[in-house]
This record gives structure tokens, C-alpha cells and sequence, in this order.
């Protein structure tokens, strides 16, 4: 805790100025006043999914990272599938920042697999690496004029960053006071650590994620595992109590309340291609897996002759009596230690829980971090917020996007709010509900199996009555 700011004053005070931008969300999102900006991960759908269970799609979504081609043909399938199967109105889609090259993603590669054909992904991962030609250019402006006029013409407008904030920041400063930035997992603590690490959607962009942080924009941060939730993956019951035995080996974020128990047919559901959303997002799931068990031992291997190299150079550091170099050393060495928890932890997890796989079942982890949205954005969810803290978050080197250090601490007046205590019950009733639409072959409509509050208790309340 910061020695000049009270505690307990600081906490309350955190409380009042979040409460006062809260009701802003709510009353914008009322009016329909919300833009996503996604990167087309099954998490991103899902809360495109619990949206649409709300009644609420996006005026705008834009679409961030990858091969920009690829993203926006998926993305646009996707969301023709929602319009048709709920019968609302398919939102704008704009292309508003894209990768090349070493910036891509595990998931990058495995984007479109279960959607489009082998040969097609083929040629739109051909047709985006180029990211100097006209027609790239031409459509991050169009997608940064669209945005700028749902700013100029709405007197609120709720952004759910779920992933990097690039090509966006000049608005965002431009009209911060008209906008509340809503944005998942940037930063994580690490295991049995007082430190913080930036997390995926701050890696991605790590200059675009400093300057956000910079401009002033009220910035709610949220995620699972420093809100302490009880529902910290997205797994079948039938592989929970393994996956948390593995997790405790891991030193991976576990939350003080261990008592979620899973979900209900995650792991029983077959692919099927007229179910476009489940099978996209098992055969994503099940690909990502595969891609990223077979890169853990090359990404070791690669960490520890890296480590080696810096302890040999810290030893001669150390005979040639030169401290400072020695505590640089030490940092870089400190930083691996954080890479090796961040990249390997999960997949090394996935491939042990994969041995119990058998024809009737099938272990994927999903991820919870986007979801976690609705805990800000949702009415029905307001109560689910317990705590706020009003921090600050810097990089204390921002010229090395690879160092994932940094800096959280209260601040009073800061405008960025970190949730660090959330009651995920009704969230795990929505999601179970869409989980329950997927097994039954997407045929009813999930806004039917809505579970709504004044007529049911969610099975956290069921299970902590027991």
C-alpha cells in the first residue's frame, strides 16, 4: 500500500468517484451507447454472446490485431450468425489495427480453423502482410472516422477494450470526457510476488498500453484473477478438481473462495458445423491447445539458455566488482522468471489434463477474462463489484515493450479503477446457460434461458447454503 494514502479513507473514496462513472456505463449502455474493440478470441465472442443475451449489441465493433483480412472474414461470419439466430441487427464492422511478423500471436495462426476452409485462410493470411498498401491504411481511417462520429454524436460512450487500445488513443484523449474505457486482463500479480506483470492485452501494444494509462481517460480494469474471482476458468466439472491440483503445482492464480465447481456438458459437446458458435470455438480451442503444447518446449528451451547466459555474465559481473551491471543482470534474469510463469504455466497444465481425454469427453479451457466485462456493463450485475481501487499503473521502462514489470499502486484521482473483488454467481449462471444452448445444438434462442434475478438464485448462493 502506498504509506501516503489511508487505506481504509482511499477505499472509500475509490468507492464514490467509481460509483459516480458506473452510473455513466449503465445510462450509456442503456441507450445503446457502447463500441467493442476485439481480436475475434472465442472469449471476445462469448461476451459478444452474453451481450446479445442482455438485449445489447455494439453500434461499432472494432476488430484489433492479427492478419487483418482473416480477422474481419471471421468476425463478419460470425456476427451474420448472431443476426440470423437472434434476430438482431449486425453491428458495423471496421478494421482498426492489424500485426505482421514476429508481432503475431499463438491464436493468429489458428484463427478461422472450423470456419472457413484451409485454403481460404491461406489466402487472406496472403492478402494481409502487407500493412503498407493503401487499402490497409484506407480502412483503419474509415474505422477511426466511424468512431469518431459515435464520440462526436453520443454525450457517453462506454469502449470494451478486450484487447490492445492501438489506433485509438488521439480520440480517446480527444474525447475523454465523454468516454468511460472499459478494459480486460491488462496486468496480472505474479504468484507468490508483490510485483505485477502486464498481461496479453497490454503485451500485445505495450507503447499503446502506456500511453493509455498517460491520457486521463476513465479506465475500469477488469479480470478474473485480481477481482479474486470464484470463477477462474472456464472448464467442465468432470475436469475442475485436476485442473485446480495442477494449478496449485503451477503457483497459477487460484481465489481465496475455491469452492467453483465447474461447468455443466462443457466437455461433452461434439462438433457440429450448423452450431457455428460452439464449433468455432472448440475447433480454436483445440487447435490453440495443440499449437501451444508444441511451442512450450522450444519456448523452455529457449528461456533457459537465455537465463544461462545472463547468470554466467552476472558471475563475471561479480569478480570484476561491478554492482551495477550485476543488478541489471539480476532484473533481466527476473524478467525471464516472469516469461517462463506467463508462457508455460498453461500450456504444460493443458497437456497434462489432455491424458484424461476420451471419446465421450473432451478437456478445453476457455478463457473468463472477457466475460468479466459484464460485471461492469450489466444492471443486473452491479451488486457483483465489491471492491474498487483507484490506482495507479506505469511501467517503470516503457522503452522495452519485452519487460513486463509494473508499477500498480493506489492513486488518489487517477480515473483508472482496478476491481479487485468480484461475486462472479450470476455471471456463472449465463455462462452456464450458453453452455447448456451449445449442448443442445444452438437451436433455441439463449436470451430465452436468460437467468433473470428477481426469479432465480444463482447456484453460487445454492452452493454456499448447502
Amino acid at each position: 500500500m502506498n504509506v501516503n494514502v489511508d487505506p481504509e479513507a482511499h477505499l472509500k473514496e475509490s468507492r464514490t468517484r467509481f460509483d459516480d462513472l458506473h452510473k455513466k456505463i449503465h445510462k450509456s449502455v442503456s441507450e445503446g451507447h457502447i463500441v467493442h474493440v476485439e481480436d475475434g478470441e472465442a472469449d471476445d465472442l462469448w461476451h459478444d454472446l452474453l451481450e446479445i443475451q442482455q438485449g445489447l449489441t455494439p453500434q461499432l465493433v472494432l476488430l484489433s490485431g492479427g492478419y487483418y483480412k482473416l480477422r474481419a472474414k471471421c468476425a463478419n461470419d460470425m456476427w451474420d450468425y448472431f443476426a440470423r439466430k437472434f434476430g438482431i441487427e449486425k453491428p458495423k464492422l471496421a478494421t482498426v489495427y492489424a500485426n505482421t511478423g514476429d508481432a503475431l500471436q499463438n491464436f493468429d495462426h489458428v484463427e478461422g480453423t472450423g470456419l472457413l476452409s484451409p485454403q481460404e485462410i491461406e489466402t487472406l493470411k496472403e492478402e494481409s502482410s502487407s500493412l503498407s498498401n493503401v487499402e490497409y491504411r484506407h480502412a483503419v481511417e474509415e474505422a477511426q472516422h466511424s468512431l469518431q462520429k459515435i464520440l462526436e454524436e453520443n454525450d457517453f460512450t462506454t469502449i470494451a477494450v478486450k484487447t490492445t487500445p492501438a489506433e485509438i488513443l488521439d480520440l480517446l484523449e480527444a474525447y475523454k470526457h465523454k468516454v468511460a474505457i472499459i478494459w480486460t486482463g491488462p496486468v496480472d500479480k505474479m504468484p507468490n510476488s508483490d510485483d505485477w506483470a502486464t498481461k496479453f492485452n497490454f503485451v500485445k501494444a505495450p507503447k499503446a498500453g502506456d500511453r493509455l494509462l498517460e491520457i486521463g481517460v476513465p479506465i475500469v480494469a477488469v479480470s478474473p484473477s485480481f477481482g479474486n474471482a470464484r470463477m477462474h476458468s472456464i472448464v467442465d466439472q468432470k475436469f475442475m478438481q485436476q485442473m485446480v491440483k495442477y494449478k496449485r503445482e503451477d503457483k497459477a492464480f487460484l481465489p481465496t473462495d475455491d469452492s467453483f465447481p465447474g461447468f455443466k456438458n462443457l466437455a461433452s459437446i461434439a462438433p457440429d458445423t450448423q452450431a457455428k458458435f460452439s464449433n468455432y470455438i472448440i475447433s480454436l480451442a483445440d487447435s490453440l491447445t495443440k499449437r501451444m503444447i508444441a511451442d512450450a518446449a522450444k519456448k523452455e528451451a529457449a528461456l533457459n539458455e537465455k537465463e544461462r547466459a545472463l547468470n554466467q555474465m552476472k558471475e563475471k559481473a561479480l569478480i570484476n566488482g561491478k554492482p551495477d551491471l550485476v543488478l541489471q543482470y539480476e532484473e533481466e534474469i527476473k524478467q525471464i522468471g516472469y516469461q517462463r510463469v506467463l508462457a508455460l504455466a498453461l500450456p504444460n497444465r493443458w497437456s497434462k489434463l489432455a491424458r484424461d481425454n476420451t471419446d465421450e469427453r473432451k478437456f478445453r479451457e476457455f478463457c473468463p477474462v472477457d466475460q468479466t466485462l459484464q460485471l461492469v456493463t450489466d444492471p443486473e450485475m452491479k451488486e457483483s463489484l465489491k471492491e474498487v481501487i483507484e490506482v495507479e499503473m506505469k511501467r517503470p521502462d516503457t522503452t522495452d515493450g519485452s519487460k513486463r514489470t509494473i508499477g500498480v499502486k493506489p492513486k488518489p484521482n487517477s480515473n483508472i479503477f482496478l476491481v479487485t473483488q468480484v461475486d462472479t454467481g450470476r455471471l456463472e449462471d449465463k455462462i452456464q446457460s450458453i453452455i447448456d444452448w451449445m449442448a443442445q445444438g444452438e437451436k433455441p434462442n439463449p436470451r430465452l434461458h436468460t437467468v433473470k434475478s428477481e426469479e432465480s438464485v444463482s447456484h453460487y448462493n445454492q452452493d454456499h447454503s448447502k
